[in-house]
C-alpha cells in the first residue's frame, strides 16, 4: 500500500516540479527494495508519464480510466454478447469488422449532418468556449512543434498527437 501512494503522489502531481519532487521520493524508497519492479516501473510507465500523469494533462477532463472500464463493458454489452464465444479469433473479427464498421457509419453520419454528436455536458461546455473564439486568436493559442510533429500549446503542453 506505501508503494501504491507513492505512485498516486505521481498521478497526481499537479506540476512538473511537484511530479520530479515525487518521483525522486519514488526512487528513493523503491529502486533497491524492490528493484525488478522499479526497472519495470521505470521501463514501461515512467517514459510515458504524460500520458498518465496530471503534471502533463492540466485540461484533461479525466485522469482514471473509468471511461475506459465504461467503453469495454459497452463492447460487452453490446458486441461481444455471448459469453462462450471469446476465443480471440472471433473478439478480433468483431472488433475489426464490426465495431470499426459502425464507427465509420456513424462517423460519416455525423459529417453528412445526418445525426448530432454525441457529447457529455463538460465537452458541451468546452465546445461552446472553443466556438466563440475567432480563428486568429485559436491559431495563436497553439503551434506545430517541428520535431515530434505534435500539436502544442503556448505553454508547449501536448495536446494533440498526429
Amino acid at each position: 500500500s506505501h508503494i501504491r501512494v507513492l505512485i498516486s503522489n505521481l498521478m497526481y502531481a499537479q506540476t512538473i516540479e511537484i511530479f520530479d519532487s515525487a518521483w525522486e521520493t519514488f526512487k528513493s524508497k523503491c529502486e533497491e527494495k524492490f528493484p525488478i519492479f522499479f526497472n519495470y516501473f521505470k521501463k514501461m510507465s515512467f517514459e510515458r508519464k504524460g500520458f498518465w500523469s496530471k503534471a502533463w494533462r492540466p485540461a484533461a477532463s479525466f485522469h482514471t480510466n473509468n471511461m475506459i472500464e465504461s467503453y469495454h463493458n459497452q463492447l460487452k454489452s453490446f458486441y461481444l454478447t455471448r459469453p462462450h464465444n471469446k476465443r480471440v479469433d472471433r473478439v478480433v473479427y468483431t472488433l475489426s469488422k464490426l465495431v470499426v464498421c459502425d464507427y465509420r457509419t456513424e462517423h460519416a453520419q455525423v459529417e453528412l449532418g445526418i445525426r448530432e454528436m454525441k457529447l457529455i455536458i463538460a465537452e458541451m461546455a468546452r465546445r461552446k468556449v472553443a466556438e466563440s473564439i475567432d480563428t486568429t486568436t485559436a491559431y495563436s493559442m497553439v503551434r506545430l512543434d517541428p520535431l515530434s510533429e505534435n500539436v502544442v500549446n503556448i505553454d508547449n503542453k501536448l495536446i494533440f498527437f498526429i
